[in-house]
């Protein structure tokens, strides 16, 4: 379902049409990165959103490595 967002930090002030992130399959919990990765499963959708919230923290890193090795691990 998508819904529409405020614009941020850096983007052109145009509201973007945003899908929400987090999808479930069974029992498990996901989030989706801008890159399309799905990450996870996670227990619960709170799980998911604790995660997000990390990994959004740690895009802000310059360590693209280290970036690139959370994308694929999920750690």
């Amino acid at each position: 379902m998508a819904r529409k967002h405020a614009t941020r930090h850096g983007e052109p002030q145009v509201l973007h049409t945003r899908s929400d992130r987090f999808f479930h399959r069974g029992n498990q919990w996901f989030f989706v990165t801008r890159e399309g990765a799905n990450i996870g499963p996670y227990d619960d959708k709170c799980e998911a959103q604790l995660a997000l919230a990390y990994f959004v923290e740690r895009t802000q890193w310059p360590d693209k490595r280290a970036l690139r090795h959370y994308i694929e691990t999920g750690s």
